[in-house]
C-alpha cells in the first residue's frame, strides 16, 4: 500500500477529515483505493473516497484538517 500524501504533503489516512480545495467541503475520508497505482502515481489518481459523495477525489486536491 502506498501512503496517499495531500496538497501539502500530509499522509492522508481513512477516517481523516479534509477539505476540498477550492471549496469549504469538509468531509471524512472512507477508503483510499491505492493498490494498483505506482507509488508516482498515487497523488494526482482520484483513488481517495469520502463519506456521503460518490465522487473519487485525488490527494492533491485535498487539505487535511488536523490528526
Amino acid at each position: 500500500m502506498n501512503i496517499a500524501y495531500d496538497r501539502n504533503r500530509n499522509p492522508l489516512r481513512v477516517g481523516a477529515h479534509v477539505i476540498e480545495n477550492g471549496t469549504r467541503r469538509v468531509m471524512v475520508i472512507k477508503a483510499i483505493n491505492d493498490e494498483k497505482l505506482a507509488r508516482e502515481k498515487v497523488r494526482a489518481a482520484k483513488c481517495v473516497l469520502c463519506n456521503g459523495d460518490p465522487n473519487a477525489y485525488a490527494p492533491q486536491d485535498l487539505i487535511l484538517l488536523g490528526h
